[in-house]
């Protein structure tokens, strides 16, 4: 006769009796049942002491990053700062709140561009530390790591080496997966139980809205940080001008067959809305930006899919369009469509990049140029030069076209950095 299997309390109880060190004094006189209680007690209140004291350094120091009398152009001067740097074949964003709070959204590339190490280096790096971000500063409030795919993180090591801290790390995903950008995250972070897995997947009765592994309560009063709004949103930043709220994360269902790989990984990239109530009007206007890494169009389909979320994104100005251009993936006309930007798109792509990748795509780069003359957005008087794949010919060929929409690729036009002031 097979021997019966253990029950898990047989089995949790066997476990305690091999604990290294023995056992506290006080179990002694204890059942072994009595034991496990209380030793699943003992590891529950460390759990949440260690949390509550993680929690409490980052308050603490959330409260005191607010620079005092910061010269215009500085961290903290009342506008918002944002720069999509220049990576290559790769994805970096940084920016800095009206209050001055750094945030850092991936770094990482598949290739320079055919830039030398030598020059790529230290211009990425002048960027990241130009006066509005890290000039005066090695203190990031806010790291958001897209999704595990290396072109995304494989460069936070050399550009933001051991002495920069970080004081909360969102991720999707497992960290594991991120490999050198899990190691970064645990090397800067000032408590490693600030590095928090989101997933924000609620659609309808289905999905669900975690963080840390833990479900997110509403937000109600005073309780608003790391809370869910009505959208479903994760708000993370919170300030008088500016609301940062992340939308989606770690969406696995492939709503409209978006050709992702087979761990999904591009389709869970986190979505993140930032608004910005500019004071400097009446009355005041709101403007926002959406970044949307390599998020595909099942993604899109997902924050579509809830018509409080879609009417959120009403006016917005800038995106970051999704997975680098990608015509197979990302861009789907119904995305397109319903965001009609009223001020610019930004591709996160290399001139050159990866030939087998074929990013950015001209499908997708026309498609937005056809978006902002649909909308009846009068030509510049001056074209500016974009590099795209054109999947039409056989092979796909890499050609530089002439576009005279505000549709910008970083490897072909550079960092684009933007300022907007909010505060009168």
């Amino acid at each position: 006769m097979p021997a019966r299997k253990r029950t898990r309390l047989q089995r949790e109880i066997d476990d305690l009796s091999s604990m290294s060190g023995g056992l506290p004094k006080e179990y002694a006189k204890m059942s072994r049942r009595q034991t496990l209680q209380a030793e699943r007690a003992r590891k529950q209140k460390a759990a949440a002491d260690a949390a509550a004291k993680a929690e409490a350094i980052r308050a603490t120091f959330m409260a005191q990053r607010k620079p005092t009398g910061a010269a215009l152009g500085e961290r903290g001067d009342g506008s918002f700062h944002i720069s999509f740097v220049q990576m290559g074949q790769g994805d970096c964003t940084i920016m800095s709140t009206p209050d001055g709070k750094v945030i850092l959204v991936d770094c990482g590339t598949n290739s320079q561009d055919e830039e030398k190490t030598e020059d790529y280096n230290p211009r990425v790096r002048d960027e990241l530390t130009a006066l509005p971000f890290l000039r005066n500063t090695m203190s990031i409030d806010i790291v958001i790591l897209s999704h595990p795919d290396k072109d995304h993180y494989n460069r936070l090591d050399t550009m933001l080496p051991k002495g920069y801290t970080a004081h909360t790390v969102y991720h999707s995903g497992t960290i594991g997966h991120y490999h050198a950008g899990s190691k970064w995250a645990r090397n800067r972070i000032t408590d490693e139980t600030l590095i928090k897995k989101v997933v924000l997947t609620q659609d309808g009765n289905k999905g669900e809205s975690t963080l840390a592994g833990k479900p997110i309560e509403p937000a109600f009063g005073a309780e608003q940080l790391e809370r869910l709004d009505g959208t479903n949103g994760l708000r993370i930043v919170i300030e008088d001008n500016c609301l940062i709220t992340l939308l989606a994360a770690s969406v696995a269902t492939d709503y409209v067959g978006d050709d992702d790989t087979a761990d999904h990984r591009n389709r869970g990239s986190i979505v993140t809305l930032i608004e910005l109530f500019d004071r400097t009007v009446t009355p005041t206007k709101t403007r926002k930006i959406l970044l949307c890494a390599d998020a595909t169009r099942s993604t899109e389909a997902f924050v579509l899919g809830d018509a409080g979320r879609a009417a959120r994104l009403a006016g917005v100005e800038i995106v970051q369009a999704g997975h680098h251009g990608s015509n197979v993936t990302s861009s789907g006309r119904l995305w397109v469509d319903q965001l009609k930007p009223t001020g610019c798109v930004i591709v996160s792509a290399g001139k050159v990049g990866m030939p087998n990748h074929h990013l950015p795509g001209w499908a997708v780069i026309n498609r937005w140029v056809q978006r902002f003359e649909d909308s009846k957005r009068v030509k510049d008087a001056t074209a500016h030069l974009v590099s795209g794949w054109d999947d039409n010919t056989i092979p796909p060929s890499l050609e530089a076209r002439d576009v005279y929409q505000p549709v910008y690729a970083t490897g072909s036009n550079g960092t684009r950095t933007f300022t907007i002031k909010v505060a009168p």
